[in-house]
């Protein structure tokens, strides 16, 4: 398909890539510290488009992982390996745009692609300048996100819409404004809120869920952090 030197596909410019939008599960890998293999090894199988960034490209052909897009300023990959990549029918684009890190690139692409949400692995570990970027970068997406990492999930959700989120009785989380959620609605845990609005800062930190979580909110941005039951490695119930 080739690199496309100028910068993103957009939809007006070109058809979206061959997905069933009712069937799609949109996956981005990138450079940073990716979930257990068990756990990385179910996402692979649920994905039906998989999205390297950058780097990771290199990570995948570690793990024997063809993806189907390869997007960055491709700064971090040779091109020998982007060639055996591109011959097997992955579509290359080189997007040199300083102002955007190799996630937030990933992610515009997404979107453009028509999709409303979309999982990542690696946005977490590595630099700390670098994983606040790509926290950053999902906070100002207008995808609902799943950051995955080895312990904890950073859930971006959307304004105008109902989530059920399963959560084991006992376990914590916490919910921030990023930089303000309005009309807030969450049941199904210690401190229940109606309406609210959250802003950045302290409250909304370490609630309690009863069992499943009901979520929603009417505008601005919304992320839950949460333990993964990654932990049951250790022996523990958390989630």
């Amino acid at each position: 398909m080739g690199v496309n030197p100028k910068g993103l596909p957009r939809l007006e410019n070109r058809e979206p890539l061959a997905c069933s939008m009712e069937t799609e599960h949109w996956l981005i890998l990138t450079n940073g510290e990716w979930c257990h293999e068990k756990d990385l090894g179910m996402l692979l199988d649920q994905a039906t488009m998989i999205v390297a960034c950058d780097g990771a490209l290199n990570a995948c052909e570690e793990r024997g992982i063809q993806p189907n897009v390869v997007i960055g300023d491709l700064d971090s990959v040779n091109e020998a390996l982007l060639s055996s990549h591109e011959q097997s029918g992955c579509l290359i684009i080189n997007v040199p745009n300083p102002d955007l890190n190799d996630l937030a690139k990933g992610l515009e692409f997404v979107e453009e692609q028509g999709s409303k949400a979309c999982v990542v692995i690696g946005a977490t570990g590595g630099e700390r300048e670098h994983e606040w970027a790509n926290m950053m970068a999902c906070a100002a997406s207008g995808l609902d996100i799943q950051c995955i990492a080895p312990k904890e999930e950073f859930r971006f959700f959307c304004p105008g819409e109902s989530y059920s989120i399963d959560a084991i009785a006992g376990s914590q989380f916490s919910i921030f404004g990023v930089p303000f959620a309005e009309g807030v609605k969450l049941t199904g845990c210690t401190y229940e809120l109606r309406g609210e609005h959250l802003e950045l800062g302290s409250r909304g930190l370490h609630n309690q869920a009863n069992g499943t979580l009901a979520i929603s909110y009417e505008d601005g941005r919304l992320l839950m952090i949460r333990s993964l039951p990654a932990s049951e490695e250790e022996g523990t119930n958390e989630a």
